[in-house]
């Protein structure tokens, strides 16, 4: 896991804690309503590069789709990232 967590120390790591930080809980489901344009004007990132990396994420398993398009999910493996970074102190 530690190996895989080098993504994160950067623009990766700064989207998947914006979106940890900003899921809401609705009956018992943690997500995003966020559009990707939102994330991206939040952020300051072109929509294109909050694409590709909302896409990597999900791809590496530390985000999901959620139920209908444009939502998004931590996994498991994604809050234990954040997890590490955070205790490590490798962010900020």
């Amino acid at each position: 896991m530690k190996k895989n967590l080098e993504i994160f120390t950067n623009d990766k790591y700064k989207l998947l804690k914006w979106i940890a930080d900003n899921e809401i809980e609705y009956r018992k489901a943690k997500y995003l309503s966020s559009s990707q344009q939102e994330i991206a004007e939040t952020l300051h990132y072109s929509k294109s590069k909050t694409n590709k990396y909302i896409n990597e994420l999900i791809e590496s398993k530390f985000l999901r789709k959620y139920k209908t398009r444009g939502k998004y999910a931590l996994t498991q493996q994604g809050y234990e990232a954040i997890n590490i970074i955070e205790e490590s102190k490798i962010w900020g």
